[in-house]
């Protein structure tokens, strides 16, 4: 059975919906708002939200000992991130009352990191007040006083990339976070410039997941009538596995796709998404975006299960329209949590500093054409306006032409988005076969894709794929039509609409024909085998049989028979099905 699809992407999430429709797959839509009689527009916020994207967490102590350097600016863009969460621990660094004066050098200090990480096309979360661990009410004066000096010195920046984080993460219940959150708001807004300025607000203790579900169900924490303000959570749950250090024994969702730790973070994440819709409604105004400012897992972890969590909070996160970031950038110590070393070594020559690709290439999930294997008429070419510098064209491409993406991660199985970024500089529409293959290399899902003519306009083409959980999957784009000029710059799998801040992409309709889900093993639990696939000349039946069938991916009838051998060098490269006995499977000749 066939089954045609058409699928778009929303470039624009202006407000969530229930978690339930988002486990559906419908993301941070619209929700029913007749009845509310004051709503917000905050159309501006969930786009900027959107931009933030992915990011990483650039520590305070590296700041504040002026550690920092322009390279790991240049490095976190490399590595695809699309912002950086800028600590520092400024209120360590202030005069005496009433003014509370932040050293100069110091603030300085703090400013060039925020030019550097915009000079890179980064966007900036500014935390300057990062983990003020013995604030009490009585700072309260200091505090305004310094968000009023950070109004003024940050007041030129761009609004639509630098945000403000009032505090990181108030650690008692006992503080008046109101009297926190109202104040600095009012503050920074009566500074111009800071009018529609984004703010980023938190719960209490620790600014954890629960943290902001109370202070939703608080109900008068949050301002429900100022239109720039994203909220934030920290999610380092299960604390045993995220705080291991050196012991390192326990693990996360090992017992495969159906271990329920993947679902209770699902659900942990559906909580924020209600408690969010839940506020909105009771104060008459529409639903706050969503920044999951940190996560992350202490190295001592079991590694495979270290990267299966990365990986799949980050998968939660985009499916529910989170913007994100990693904590945090360096200190790869058994009891710290970053991805790249911290020796003298590195401290002395920032040259020296990375971050490991071991984890960052499976925890992004995003493959550069040109880092494939190609088979056919391609041709590599420099590009400044793509992912990696680099693209795969296809001139006068030729059906049976392939990339084949190889080591793809997938944490857990089940059906996935992937987008392809690509250019149609020809009349026509071009169609390619995008394919997933297991760790043994055995063929599991592929859809039909019409790329459509575009220009010099970039695409995203995005579908919904089956993958089989491995670290060693693949993934091949197989040309299955001619064309005139085709360009292929990475394909990337999310939950949720792919977004890259830094090489945007039009997002289209595209008409996709795709088969009924077939679970790899349908046709061997008939005892039935069918090699090789791929296959080029013939391919072998295995098992007790009456008859099979060979059709297109229309249904037209090409061939039966009750042989175990069926020829098949007279076909054309592309996408077939065979029906065995009733049982259908998909067969690629290449």
């Amino acid at each position: 059975m066939l089954r045609l699809a058409f699928i778009s992407i929303i470039l624009l999430q202006i407000s969530p919906t229930s978690a339930q429709d988002i486990r559906a797959g419908k993301g941070q839509t619209q929700v029913n708002q007749t009845a509310r009689t004051n709503e917000v527009n905050r159309e501006a916020a969930f786009e900027f939200n959107r931009k933030l994207g992915r990011g990483i967490n650039y520590m305070a102590a590296k700041i504040d000992k002026n550690a920092h350097h322009p390279y790991d600016f240049e490095l976190i863009k490399a590595n695809h991130f699309t912002h950086v969460r800028l600590g520092s621990h400024l209120w360590k660094h202030v005069g005496v009352a009433p003014e509370f004066m932040i050293d100069a050098t110091k603030l300085q200090e703090y400013k060039n990191a925020v030019d550097w990480a915009l000079a890179e096309g980064l966007m900036v979360v500014m935390d300057p007040i990062h983990y003020w661990r013995d604030y009490t009410n009585a700072d309260l004066p200091m505090l305004l006083k310094m968000w009023e000096q950070f109004a003024i010195e940050f007041a030129l920046y761009p609004v639509d990339r630098v945000t403000f984080e009032i505090m990181n993460e108030p650690e008692s219940y006992d503080l008046d976070l109101q009297a926190i959150i109202q104040g600095s708001i009012d503050v920074i807004r009566s500074i111009s410039g800071n009018e529609e300025r984004m703010i980023i607000v938190a719960g209490q203790s620790f600014s954890t997941r629960q943290a902001l579900i109370d202070a939703f169900d608080n109900n008068v924490v949050f301002p429900a009538d100022d239109p720039y303000l994203i909220a934030t959570f920290h999610y380092y749950d299960p604390r045993a596995f995220s705080k291991q250090g050196a012991g390192g024994n326990l693990n996360w969702a090992d017992e495969g796709d159906n271990d329920p730790e993947w679902d209770a973070v699902a659900s942990a994440f559906d909580e924020v998404v209600d408690a969010n819709n839940n506020w909105a409604m009771s104060n008459f105004t529409t639903p706050l975006p969503i920044y999951d400012g940190e996560y992350g897992i202490d190295n001592g972890a079991p590694a495979e299960d270290r990267l299966r969590w990365l990986w799949w909070v980050r998968m939660m996160n985009e499916e529910r329209g989170f913007s994100q970031s990693l904590w945090n950038l360096y200190s790869d110590g058994e009891s710290s949590k970053g991805f790249g070393p911290w020796t003298n070594a590195e401290i002395n020559d920032p040259y020296l500093r990375y971050l490991d690709q071991t984890v960052m290439v499976p925890y992004r999930n995003r493959y550069e054409a040109e880092a494939g294997t190609l088979d056919g008429e391609f041709i590599v070419e420099a590009r400044a306006d793509c992912s990696g510098d680099s693209v795969v064209t296809a001139f006068h491409g030729q059906l049976g032409d392939m990339i084949e993406l190889d080591n793809v991660y997938m944490g857990r199985g089940g059906e996935y988005d992937a987008t392809l970024r690509y250019q149609n500089r020809g009349s026509e529409t071009a169609q390619i076969i995008l394919t997933s293959y297991t760790d043994t290399g055995e063929f599991y899902d592929s859809v039909i894709v019409q790329l459509l003519p575009s220009g010099e306009q970039w695409i995203a083409a995005t579908l919904s794929l089956n993958f089989q959980a491995g670290s060693n999957n693949k993934v091949t784009i197989d040309l299955n039509s001619k064309f005139s000029a085709l360009i292929f710059d990475y394909l990337a799998i999310s939950k949720g609409p792919y977004y890259d801040n830094f090489y945007p992409a039009l997002a289209l309709e595209h008409e996709i024909i795709k088969n009924e889900i077939l679970a790899l093993g349908t046709v061997s639990s008939s005892k039935i085998k069918v090699y090789p696939n791929p296959a080029q000349k013939a391919i072998h039946i295995e098992g007790n049989f009456q008859n099979w069938i060979m059709t297109t991916v229309d249904g037209v009838v090409l061939s039966s028979g009750s042989k175990k051998r069926v020829i098949i060098d007279h076909l054309k490269p592309g996408m077939y099905l065979l029906v065995v006995d009733g049982v259908t499977q998909r067969l690629l000749i290449k």
